[in-house]
């Protein structure tokens, strides 16, 4: 049976002209470490290399459009380039890879599910590129060896807790793109020295390192250089702001707050 000979399989050649990879092919696969996947692959699906503990390195051919949920999740991949033509990346798809320290995203993923690089902790070099629209919620949470992230000028939405407990980030910057960010996009980062929004965004603006969305004057994100505004421009500080800020050592709140 199938099954019983997944623990011996080494190499895998996927012959041209298959178009997918079905859901769970190599879970548990755990000595295959060499596997080529041909040009015609347009779709890798749930689970296909879950818990791959002898994979550490992959090429996905140009082409494939969609990595489903759990895909890579706990596999040893060091470093991953997904192509330009991948538009959708699955909840967890490489959640728990915990060897891996690259991630490249070459084109413009419009969906992506949550927890997609979660608990990535090697993680230290992350590129994306313009076109992609989304970062997922959790996407990036407990990846905490990653030290700066460039956010696509293309993106509009930053998913709950997409960068929390990032805790090696230094900086945030917000471009014009993104008119949504969730609740605590950025909790838990708490070697977070500045924050920048750009000028010309529509929904959020930044004041004394504090990221505030500017029509219901919420203080979305602090730091531990924040200084709270007095101008009027804050008047609440929302859920899990200031969160974990362990280098914090003293705010003053402005007597124009009226909710914490």
């Amino acid at each position: 049976p199938w099954d019983s000979h997944r623990n011996t399989i080494k190499t895998v050649r996927i012959g041209a002209g298959a178009t997918s990879i079905g859901k769970y092919a190599f879970s548990n696969c755990y000595s295959l470490a060499d596997i080529t996947i041909p040009s015609t692959v347009t779709s890798i699906g749930q689970g296909t290399f879950q818990f791959g503990t002898s994979l550490t390195s992959i090429t996905l051919p140009k082409g494939v459009v969609s990595i489903g949920n759990d895909a890579f999740q706990g596999s040893s991949l060091t470093s991953i380039t997904i192509p330009e033509t991948v538009t959708d990346i699955g909840s967890s798809a490489f959640n728990g890879c915990t060897s891996l320290t690259s991630v490249a995203i070459l084109g413009g993923v419009t969906s992506m599910g949550m927890c997609a690089f979660q608990n990535c902790h090697k993680l230290t070099s992350v590129t994306i590129a313009e076109g992609t629209t989304v970062i997922g919620p959790h996407a990036f949470d407990g990846c905490n060896a990653l030290p700066e992230i460039t956010i696509p000028k293309t993106v509009t939405s930053i998913g709950d807790a997409a960068f929390a407990y990032c805790s090696s980030l230094i900086s945030i910057t917000i471009p014009a793109s993104v008119t949504s960010i969730n609740m605590g996009a950025f909790s838990g980062c708490n070697s977070v020295k500045t924050i920048s929004v750009a000028e010309e965004n529509p929904a959020y603006h930044s004041g004394g390192n504090c990221l505030i969305e500017t029509a219901s004057k919420e203080l979305i994100a602090g730091c531990q250089n924040s200084v709270i505004p007095t101008n009027g421009s804050v008047t609440e500080i929302g859920s899990w702001a200031f969160y974990d800020c362990k280098t914090l050592t003293s705010i003053t709140i402005p007597s124009g707050v009226r909710v914490i």
